[in-house]
């Protein structure tokens, strides 16, 4: 037997209360009786039970052989029958009512079991939807990656080839810096020693009178960068700077007989010398 309180429904073991209306339950939640009353409500139909009138009583389910030796001691067999009747009656709607309780559960777990599988159903409808979704999101952001690893190529190698003109524009910027330099040192060496610049002049016109001068010493006079240079020495000044008059040609000619063999070998010639310098 098991307590007939819904909420309870725990085995009876040893003591247990039974009512009247054919109802029986555990010490904590059978009927219970204010102070100074004497009647009270079935917890499970809500009847009306009366303790005078012996409507609840507490029995003892595990009674001792000496209680069931005087419980029905002195009744007739039609009473000791009448009260078996009642006992079994009592027993038998408790097991149905137990198999009632057993049903409504199985029927209310049966009732969940369809509204869990039909949230189940809708919530694998919602998912493939949302899967498929996600797929196609997914599809879309792999192009999407593949299009801008792309551009990230592209954008990396056009990157490289601007740097690689870069450097080649930093290394003609360099080289125009370092001849504009030179160039800006030779002008202030000029303008600071002029006369550095005309014995430079002189040494490339010199060499160049010199090669001519084997090849034909008649054109020695006709010569005009070594006329100019001299023209210049005789003036006596290079860029409004007096020249040092002591101060000779850094090259010196031998005679031309020694340089053209088809001359005569009787004829004298003297050696061309500058007027200026020794």
């Amino acid at each position: 037997l098991a307590c007939n309180y819904r909420k309870c429904r725990q085995p009876l073991v040893e003591t247990a209360i039974v009512t009247i209306c054919q109802h029986i339950f555990c010490l904590s939640h059978g009927p219970s009786l204010e102070a100074g009353q004497h009647r009270t409500n079935c917890p499970a139909c809500n009847s009306s039970l009366d303790r005078n009138a012996n409507d609840f009583i507490e029995v003892d389910l595990q009674p001792s052989d000496r209680f069931k030796s005087l419980i029905l001691a002195g009744q007739s067999p039609d009473i000791i029958l009448d009260i078996t009747k009642r006992a079994i009656t009592f027993f038998v709607l408790q097991q149905s009512l137990g198999s009632q309780f057993l049903e409504y559960v199985a029927a209310k777990s049966i009732e969940k079991t369809r509204s869990i599988e039909k949230e189940l159903k809708s919530l694998m409808l919602k998912m493939k939807e949302e899967n498929s979704v996600y797929e196609h999101m997914k599809k879309a952001l792999t192009q999407e990656c593949e299009e801008l690893r792309s551009k990230l190529i592209a954008s990396d190698q056009k990157l490289s080839h601007l740097e690689r003109e870069c450097q080649k524009l930093r290394i003609s910027a360099r080289n125009a810096n370092n001849s504009t330099s030179n160039e800006a040192q030779l002008m202030n060496r000029s303008f600071a020693h002029p006369n550095n610049i005309a014995k430079s002049s002189w040494k490339s016109d010199l060499k160049r009178t010199h090669r001519e001068m084997h090849a034909s010493p008649d054109s020695l006079s006709d010569y005009s960068p070594l006329r100019s240079t001299m023209r210049v020495h005789q003036d006596g000044q290079i860029f409004g700077q007096p020249l040092i008059p002591d101060r000779g040609s850094p090259f010196r000619f031998v005679p031309i007989n020694s340089l053209n063999p088809d001359t005569e070998k009787g004829s004298s010639t003297k050696a061309f010398q500058f007027p200026f310098g020794k």
